[in-house]
């Protein structure tokens, strides 16, 4: 059994994200008219507030857990395809826009956010349990798939069940606008298929491996960078018409614009501070 002493373990850390920059591929989902894949970038500004456990495993991001909201922003996303409607008006086929951003973090002992499970109970019965199992899920979890590899030049983590993303776009403000292709039971004002819509969309990202180069670290402070691979996927939803350029909205059933999937690479600059 592992034990420490309540001085070297950090017990809460606030960290502002100086920057976060992504650049992401999506690929099916709003009626793409190809399997191509779809470039674009997005930057993120965020706090959190959260744990951490860097005394004990020698690591900034291995003993993490936090909760964190945000803004983001995306550049447009264009259909390809030479056939795309589209693309032969010059439409994107996701505009550029921003969006609201929430991500937890939380080790796990055997299974994702089981911590959070436990914690209710193990925390009025067994204390000292829920701690041990704390030390274990920061340092890498019972099976130690997502122990930190430390090298000569950074370190190596595996991160798929630790972290996820929720980010909405629409939710606050202002709908998503943009052209969509109009079932053939609608009525378009204009003619042709295309017509223009609005809708929200939920955003789920999940982390996958992350690469943290050399570090600075100080008793109270700690200043990292870190490389992020992960996947996604996107629902778009509640679509509706709407009036654009002086014309009145389409009528009858609204398109479905589809699951997309996206990859990313995510670079991440963040300053913590311990109290």
């Amino acid at each position: 059994m592992t034990s420490i002493s309540p001085a070297s373990v950090r017990r809460s850390v606030r960290s502002s994200h100086l920057a976060e920059i992504s650049q992401a591929t999506s690929a099916s989902g709003f009626q793409s008219t190809s399997n191509a894949p779809r470039p674009y970038g997005s930057g993120e500004l965020s706090v959190r507030v959260g744990v951490g456990l860097e005394a004990l495993t020698g690591s900034t991001g291995a003993g993490q857990a936090f909760l964190s909201v945000g803004y983001e922003f995306e550049t447009s996303q264009r259909d390809t395809s030479p056939n795309s409607p589209f693309e032969a008006t010059k439409v994107p086929l996701v505009p550029a826009r921003r969006g609201i951003v929430f991500r937890l973090r939380v080790p796990f002992y055997v299974v994702p956010f089981d911590l959070l499970l436990a914690a209710p109970i193990l925390g009025w019965a067994s204390p000292s349990t829920l701690t041990n199992m704390g030390i274990v899920a920061a340092s890498g979890g019972l099976l130690s798939w997502h122990r930190a590899f430390n090298t000569s030049f950074g370190a190596f983590q595996f991160l798929l069940g630790r972290e996820v993303g929720v980010t909405l776009f629409g939710y606050i403000g202002d709908r998503i606008e943009n052209a969509a292709i109009a079932p053939p039971d609608a009525t378009v004002p204009i003619g042709g298929r295309l017509a223009f819509v609005s809708y929200r969309s939920l955003v789920l990202d999940f982390p996958t491996l992350e690469y943290r180069p050399l570090r600075t670290f100080a008793t109270q402070t700690a200043l990292t960078f870190s490389v992020i691979l992960g996947w996604g996927v996107e629902f778009p939803n509640q679509v509706r018409y709407t009036s654009a350029l002086t014309l009145p909205p389409a009528t009858g059933p609204t398109p479905e614009l589809g699951t997309s999937w996206i990859f990313y690479l995510r670079i991440h600059f963040d300053a913590r501070y311990y109290f």
